[in-house]
Parts: C-alpha cells; sequence; structure tokens
C-alpha cells in the first residue's frame, strides 16, 4: 500500500465532482468515526471501509457497519481506546442519554500497523516492511 500507486480522495477538497470521482472509485475508504464516513454511499460494491473509532466503555454504535452492509461493502473497524483526558460528554438525544467523544487522541504506528494487517489480509498481500 503506497500513496504513489493508490490515488487519495479527502471530503475537504473543494472540487466535489473529482471528489465524487475518485470515491466511487475507491477499493478502499479509511476514516475515523464521523460524518465524513457517509461518503461511502458513494462508493462501489465491495469497495472496504476502515472505521477508526473511539471506544468507551458501555458505548455501542453500529452506524457504520450497517451502512456498509446495506451498501455490500466490506467493514472493519480499528478500535483506539480513549482515556481519561478525552472530552467525553453525555448528552440527551431522542429521548435517551448518549455520550460522545469530543477528541481523541489515535497512536499513529499503532494504528498504521493494524490498518496495514487488515488491508494485507484482506487481499491476500504481503507486506514487507521499509
Amino acid at each position: 500500500v503506497s500513496r504513489a500507486s493508490s490515488p487519495t480522495a479527502s471530503a475537504a477538497s473543494n472540487d466535489l465532482r473529482t471528489f465524487l470521482r475518485k470515491i466511487s472509485r475507491a477499493s478502499l475508504i479509511v476514516g475515523v468515526h464521523g460524518a465524513g464516513l457517509a461518503n461511502m454511499l458513494f462508493a462501489p460494491k465491495r469497495a472496504m471501509v476502515i472505521e477508526i473509532m473511539p471506544r468507551i466503555p458501555d458505548m455501542v454504535n453500529y452506524h457504520y457497519w450497517m451502512l456498509s452492509g446495506l451498501l455490500e461493502l466490506r467493514y472493519r473497524v480499528i478500535p483506539v481506546i480513549v482515556d481519561e483526558a478525552a472530552e467525553i460528554e453525555a448528552k440527551e438525544a431522542f429521548g435517551m442519554s448518549i455520550q460522545t467523544v469530543g477528541s481523541f487522541a489515535v497512536n499513529i504506528q499503532e494504528t498504521v500497523s493494524v490498518l496495514l494487517d487488515i488491508v494485507m489480509r484482506e487481499s491476500n498481500m504481503k507486506y514487507l516492511a521499509p
């Protein structure tokens, strides 16, 4: 997996047409849990979605897992343990109490290692670390 051989798309781009063209041809979508992952709506069937999601005790969140299934996408999650310094807030929504995370830190090396492992396992490829 290399940046040179795989074009990237970012929702922050000002060119919506280019972004939609790239994501409609994507074989892999990786993102942190949040509204940006909804762009998987434009992905081709069988594309893989990898969600980096904060893991909070008693918090269950199946939004993108369910959406991936409905869209016939392959879904994997990388749970990130949220430490005490994270901004965890209880809110009321739709008549029930929910927890939200304002921000959290991700160990980049660990996350990239897990990400590469998932991608290589799913594609039956071998990754040789530099």
